[in-house]
């Protein structure tokens, strides 16, 4: 009730229904990946307490949109039932589930570095205080990757993301599980996305204004499948 309202759907795409602003841009050739997001598995990917604060106090999260979503001002039984809804759809532990991560030892590290590198994430990126010089073909705060994803979402999107968000930017590397950078983790696609998923959630917000080291503290840990 509280989706149908507030009108979410004239502009996201909420279970494949609604996004009319999504449909005016495509008519009229605008590049999709400036329009409302699509909201599929969005109780996968976004974790609990900022999905809360989010609807608390809405805030950019691509500064380079045209278009901005309102804040509400919504009581915490209209954010429960939102955030509830989500989760509820996704099959996901409610309300709480601990985001856990493993730290990576140092040869890992030093691995993962080199295929971040290697990849140019940070060519479209944000990273802190690093910004592209093109804002037009930005793409979210790495840097906020640990406070606002799930981290087994993050290992499925890495793997072809065009498949969760339709008209994305971004690439599939790992499209049909075959890696892009085979001289990492013996070309294992898996604890490569494992890695670079426990590298990002390693990281915290005051590294971009720095060389982009991992601090020492990065309580949450992600348990990886050996």
């Amino acid at each position: 009730r509280v989706i149908a309202n507030f009108n979410c759907r004239g502009c996201h795409l909420i279970e494949k229904q609604g996004g009319k602003i999504r449909e005016m841009y495509k008519n009229e050739g605008i590049d999709l990946s400036m329009a409302p997001p699509n909201l599929y598995k969005e109780g996968a990917k976004i974790q609990i307490d900022w999905f809360h604060n989010f609807l608390l106090n809405v805030h950019p999260i691509r500064p380079w949109l045209h278009i901005r979503m309102p804040s509400f001002h919504w009581d915490d039984e209209k954010i429960s039932a939102v955030i509830t809804y989500f989760n509820l759809k996704e099959d996901q532990v409610f309300p709480f589930k601990t985001i856990s991560v493993e730290k990576l030892s140092p040869g890992d590290l030093a691995q993962t570095k080199a295929m971040f590198a290697k990849l140019q994430c940070q060519k479209c990126h944000i990273f802190g205080s690093k910004i592209p010089p093109d804002l037009s073909s930005a793409a979210p705060d790495l840097l906020k990757v640990h406070e606002r994803l799930k981290p087994e979402w993050v290992v499925e999107w890495l793997k072809n993301p065009n498949d969760l968000m339709p008209d994305t930017r971004m690439p599939g590397f790992w499209a049909d599980n075959i890696s892009p950078v085979p001289q990492y983790f013996h070309g294992d696609s898996l604890e490569q996305r494992e890695a670079l998923r426990d590298y990002l959630f390693s990281l915290s917000g005051s590294e971009g204004s720095s060389s982009g080291e991992e601090t020492a503290a990065a309580p949450k840990k992600a348990k990886k499948k050996k």
